[in-house]
């Protein structure tokens, strides 16, 4: 049943224009990724600021690391990221 219900979340969800991680470009602008988190750590920059390091993939298995500075998580992303769960990025 679980692998019943994430083929029906996967088909919603792809129906309303989300991209995969193979359609983005370093040009890709304001799509939504559907990813499951796999990975998460915090690094200190340079200028003394909080960013995270996610390792997420998609529904058809492709990975990617993404940044996120820290003013961005708590605007965006409720201030959290749990591994294995599923998130939608913008």
């Amino acid at each position: 049943k679980p692998q019943r219900l994430f083929q029906t979340l996967k088909a919603n969800l792809m129906a309303h224009n989300n991209a995969l991680i193979l359609d983005l470009s370093e040009s890709s602008n304001n799509v939504e990724m559907w990813a499951k988190i796999l990975r998460v750590w915090e690094t200190i920059t340079t200028h003394n600021l909080k960013e995270r390091h996610l390792i997420v993939t998609d529904p058809n298995g492709c990975r990617i690391e993404i940044t996120i500075p820290n003013n961005l998580i708590d605007q965006h992303y409720f201030g959290y990221f749990d591994e294995d769960q599923w998130r939608i990025f913008r």
